[in-house]
């Protein structure tokens, strides 16, 4: 099983707030730590990657002892020789290495010396090679035949990814998932070199070597200062990169049963907060990557790349402002396996944003999928079953509760059942009351079955090697439904490299259908609002039952009688080609091709509705809605790529351009008035109610570049720039400047330091500042827009105009602007990472509502605003136990992130007036000011904006929204344990929030005595009699009573939020690999069987159903997967 550490830190930099503010982070860490010290000593984890020895040097004709003393430098190991004068007669050496294993670069150097050498322990030994007389002739080589073998770690585990090479050849192969690989020798002299980033090097013969032998790499502490990360148009490590990088790999992301990638990210990424929208499979995710920079909602989501191509990142079942089919927004992510990722890079800085320029505001999110492997063909086999059902359920009223509730919202409006008005009453007229029935139970208490398949095909040579990946997903839901989400994905990777190393092409093609047949409905609220005592759903004939005739009870099995078709396909295919003209100098060219597109169709019959609504209104309540959304994407991005030395540093530069077109065409048609069901589909048999279509073509041309300096693998500077051009601007606006710099002093390469500091193991400082910018807006804003008129006249259709034209909008900019300390100690068994990110966005582009009586909505306009967002990111990462068989490590993250609206020229004079409030985030809900409940009357007394205290609710206005409460998250993040003991393999994932939010999303007739349930606790803080102190008021019944004008709406008041802080045990992952002797015996090349859970529990004191995900829809839900892994 291949390995991978996980990164988090402590903080050091903090930005300046009140005595106040400092003494609640102060409290909020304490906490925190308390809460680390508790999960890390009763869940133990062993497991850790770190980095092999690598050296980067670049120089011409350079003296031999001068390339050693920077191997000493850079990799901390000793070189002795075995005579004083074994360099007198060295050639000078003319070498360019970026990065290379230490093995591979001393085979280089020494390649044309009479100097050999040997690596034992941390020390290098050269000697004189021992010359081959000239009149023996070489052995002739052995017609041996393949060697076979498994390469694990000191405890046993399989090593996946590890470099099997011959010494001073090319040749070579990496071992798979299970430890295994294949290799064609041809003399038992040769030499075997086993090497991978984290663990020590291994060469032996292959005469030692007998086929099935087992190799045991010993891991080599050095941190994770050389993974290689990706910033999109180049690649760097964590130890050389002057920008915020975060990523997360395969490793991860196949240890958690998630049917999207994004869900893989939750709590694992400092910054990134990632909530999905509903437990119900398909649905859609918000993403946020250190807060809000627009003001508008649609704009805030960060740029997604899946293998160099732009992909749709927000919600994909709207077309024009129709839809969305169903209650929650659909992911365009949806059709891609996460089994296919590799890894996912989350770029945050400056530094690593502004080279997409105005695409990059906020943030980006690199998608890599997997590429094949050279080496002997191998067949991965996968399949893993397992449930789903709710975590919790919420306190609701139980039937004697509901009946005593309901009797003192009559009495409390001076009424008697008898004198109550009949439609107010008919629950405890004509309904059983003698029943009771938890409706969580019925609607929501199945249990859904996850299912899933891949088999995955890989194999080549030296040049070319490819990789096929076929996967098979289906998922039921917990509602009393027999449909399914269900899934197919395929993936062909294709890599080739010349002899010379110098012509490489990489390609790939993938393609994802998601068909989900589950309804667009939710009938999550009916849970929660339905009395105990409604009727049963289905009468004594299995009919939905509708209860009395003359009573307004809504089925909710109806409600699942719609017929729902989505399907979701994407076509993402790639291709990379690169030559080497000379040393050093690189021609690179990037080509995307990417379709998605979503299908769906919605049928609402006779069954969908209540039969007294159907006698009112008859077939003209048939419909179907049909939606179809494509949106083609095409990018080619060729580059120059210049690296050499250039006085006492070494330079690269890169420099490129982009061209890319985005085609979207959507339709949407609604047709009613179907004379029978039968019928439904077929517009003819119908009246056409909403047809419209849309077509769209936006065009983005830029030009890129970056110089990076790197001095010594100590000073690094990084220089990006991006001239953009997008057609969404008018001509004159329609380009814009980004750029950025950053800087990194390695502060612990210094000599004073390791000598004052000896325990430090790695310590950076570094900085970056920069601009990016957003273009998210609609096309052709700046003209004159019209829509063709559903009005005939004189045979022929007019036009109407349907948007405002102004070509004076441009550009909408975000400054950035980070600093940050890196720090590792005991050589990296612990190291901390801490930044502090100041954002600002102004120039804000948004549709301007405009007044009714313009004709128009709204107008596309710049406005006078500027959006600030500060934080501090804390990462922390440590090797706790490191033993022969057993193994713990630890990784914590925790985001403290700010939002704060720092000017809006006058506000109050805007339509925005009563959303947003200067000096506070954008992400607030303003409600009007609850002064009290009245302990004699029992009614709410409100404060106007005048000052004026009343409890009489309907003389509040707009004006009067007073309060503003924040919805922001004061801190997130995430805390994984890790363990491994011999062939066990065991993470503990947690993740935590604080926050406020809603209690829950009960429509304001529940909260009040109606004929709807109640949160249990809502019900116990009411009001009773006369003295009584609390915050809720008395019940009522009658809406017309004066008691109901009391009341406002759920949402503008402070009753309905609430703390939704939680800490929730979100993955957790048990594996064991076969033993590699019983492998041998069974002659395959590994066993794996595993066990998967999600969201298993969750710590707070939240009442609701989940504090995760406050949507008011199916809460997300448990998830328990168990599978087995094979490899042929």
């Amino acid at each position: 099983m291949q390995k991978t550490a996980y990164c988090f830190g402590a903080g050091v930099f903090m930005p300046k707030r009140s005595p106040a503010r400092y003494s609640t982070i102060i409290k909020i860490l304490l906490v925190m730590k308390l809460a680390l010290l508790i999960v890390i000593t009763t869940l133990c984890q062993a497991f850790a990657s770190v980095e092999a020895q690598s050296v980067t040097f670049s120089g011409k004709d350079v003296a031999l002892k001068q390339v050693l003393t920077t191997v000493e430098q850079q990799t901390g190991f000793a070189v002795f020789y075995s005579n004083k004068s074994i360099l007198n007669a060295s050639k000078p050496v003319t070498v360019t290495a970026h990065a290379e294993p230490l093995t591979d670069f001393l085979e280089g150097v020494l390649k044309n010396q009479a100097i050999t050498y040997k690596i034992t322990g941390k020390t290098i030994v050269l000697s004189e090679r021992v010359a081959t007389p000239a009149h023996i002739a070489p052995a002739a080589a052995d017609a041996n035949p393949p060697l076979n073998g498994r390469v694990v770690d000191s405890m046993g585990v399989p090593l996946s990814g590890i470099n099997v090479r011959i010494k001073g050849q090319k040749k070579g192969t990496v071992t798979d998932a299970q430890g295994a690989f294949t290799i064609d020798v041809l003399s038992s002299e040769e030499v075997l070199v086993f090497s991978c980033i984290g663990f020590e090097t291994v060469e032996m013969t292959a005469g030692k070597l007998a086929t099935g032998a087992t190799i045991t790499l010993k891991l080599v502490n050095k941190g994770l200062k050389e993974v290689v990360v990706s910033k999109g148009y180049y690649n760097t490590t964590q130890r050389l990169n002057t920008g915020n990088v975060s990523k997360v790999t395969s490793a991860i992301i196949e240890k958690q049963p998630v049917s999207n990638p994004l869900a893989a990210l939750t709590g694992r990424v400092a910054g990134l907060d990632i909530v999905q929208q509903s437990g119900l499979p398909g649905t859609g995710f918000t993403i946020r990557l250190r807060g809000l920079n627009s003001v508008r909602p649609e704009a805030n989501s960060p740029l997604i790349i899946v293998d160099g191509s732009a992909y749709p990142s927000g919600s994909f079942n709207t077309v024009g402002n129709r839809g969305p089919l169903g209650y929650v927004d659909i992911s365009p992510l949806n059709s891609l396996n996460p089994n296919d990722i590799e890894s996912i890079e989350v770029l945050k800085d400056a530094d690593a944003t502004s080279i997409y320029g105005s695409r990059g505001a906020n943030g980006v999110l690199l998608i890599t999928t997997k590429k094949g492997h050279s080496g002997r063909t191998m067949v991965d086999i996968n399949i893993s079953s397992g449930f789903a059902n709710m975590v919790r359920k919420q306190r609701v009223l139980n039937r004697r509760e509901y009946l005593d509730m309901r009797y003192e919202a009559i009495r409390n409006d001076g009424q008697t059942i008898a004198t109550a008005p009949a439609s107010s009453v008919y629950d405890l007229t004509k309904w059983d009351t003698t029943r009771s029935t938890d409706w969580q139970d019925v609607l929501l208490g199945n249990t859904a079955r996850y299912d899933r398949a891949q088999v995955s095909l890989s194999g080549g040579n030296a040049n070319t090697s490819f990789g096929f990946n076929g996967s098979y997903s289906r998922e039921t839901t917990i509602m009393p439904i027999d449909l399914a989400d269900v899934k197919y994905s395929g993936r062909l990777s294709v890599n080739h490299v010349s002899n010379n190393k110098k012509f490489v092409v990489q390609l790939g093609v993938t393609y994802g259908m998601d068909n989900n047949r589950l309804p667009g409905w939710s009938i999550a609220s009916f849970t929660l609002s339905l009395p105990p005592i409604a009727p049963p759903l289905y009468d004594s004939l299995g009919k939905l039952n509708w209860g009395p005739s003359d009573a307004s009870y809504q089925n909710p099995i109806a409600r699942l009688k719609e017929i729902y078709n989505g399907k979701l396909s994407s076509l993402v295919s790639n291709a990379t080609i690169s030559y080497e003209l000379v040393k050093g100098l690189r021609l690179k060219t990037n080509l995307g091709y990417n379709v998605v597109q979503n299908t769906t169709s919605s049928r609402r019959g006779q069954d969908f509705f209540n039969p007294t609504e159907w006698l009112a209104r008859g077939q003209y309540l048939r419909q179907t809605m049909d939606m179809n959304l494509v949106s083609t994407t095409w990018n080619v991005e060729p580059q120059v790529e210049w690296e050499h030395f250039v006085g006492p540093g070494k330079m690269n530069v890169i420099v490129g351009t982009t061209f890319q077109q985005t085609q979207s065409n959507g339709t949407f048609l609604s047709v009613q008035g179907y004379a029978d069901d039968g019928l439904m589909g077929n517009p003819a048999f119908g009246t056409i109610r909403d047809p419209y279509a849309q077509k769209t073509n936006y065009l983005y041309n830029a030009v890129f570049g970056r110089i990076n300096y790197n001095l010594n693998e100590k000073y690094l500077l990084n220089l990006t720039a991006r001239r953009d051009g997008s057609s969404r601007f008018a001509p004159g606006n329609r380009f814009g400047n980004f750029g950025a710099i950053g800087a990194a002093w390695i502060f612990s390469d210094e000599r004073w330091i390791k000598n004052f500091l000896p325990a430090l193991s790695f310590g950076k400082l570094r900085a970056s500042y920069g601009t990016s910018g957003n273009d998210v807006i609609p096309e052709y804003g700046y003209m004159s827009l019209y829509t063709a008129s559903t009005t005939n006249f004189a045979g022929a259709i007019g036009l109407a105009p349907s948007g405002l034209a102004n070509s004076k909008y441009s550009w909408e900019t975000t400054k950035k602007a980070e600093v940050a300390l890196e720090l590792g100690f005991l050589q990296d068994r612990l190291s901390f990472t801490t930044s502090y990110y100041h954002n600002s966005s102004s120039n804000q582009l948004v549709n301007y509502p405009l007044p009714a009586f313009v004709g128009f909505t709204g107008v596309q306009v710049n406005l006078p605003a500027i959006v600030r967002n500060t934080g501090l990111e804390l990462e922390l990462s440590s090797t706790n136990i490191q033993r022969k068989n057993f193994r713990w490590t630890t990784s914590f993250n925790i985001s403290f992130p700010r939002n704060t609206l720092v000017r809006y020229d006058n506000l109050a004079g805007s339509s925005f007036a009563n959303d947003y409030i200067v000096g506070k985030p954008l992400n607030i809900q303003k409600a009007f000011d609850l002064v009290r409940v009245d302990p004699q009357t029992g009614l709410n007394v409100w404060r106007t904006a005048g000052g004026k205290d009343t409890t009489n609710a309907t003389v509040l206005s707009y004006a009067d929204l007073t309060v503003p409460i924040d919805l922001s998250k004061n801190y997130f993040g995430g805390i994984n344990n890790s363990f491994s003991y011999k062939g066990f393999q065991l993470d503990v994932f947690f993740n935590f929030a604080k926050q406020t939010g809603p209690f829950a999303y009960f429509p304001a007739n529940t909260m009040r005595g109606g004929i709807a349930n109640m949160p249990l606790d809502l019900y116990e803080r009411r009001w009773k009699q006369p003295g009584d102190v609390t915050d809720m008021p008395k019940l009522f019944n009658n809406p017309s009573s004066p008691i109901g004008n009391t009341y406002v709406g759920s949402g503008y008041s402070r009753n309905y939020y609430t703390t939704i802080s939680f800490i929730r045990l979100k993955n957790i992952s048990l594996s064991y690999s076969l033993p590699a002797k019983l492998m041998k015996r069974w002659n395959v090349q590994g066993i794996r069987v595993y066990g998967q859970a999600q969201n298993l529990f969750t710590i707070t004191g939240y009442k609701g159903w989940d504090p995760e995900n406050v949507s008011g829809n199916i809460p997300l839900l448990r998830v328990v997967t168990g599978g087995i892994q094979l490899t042929l």
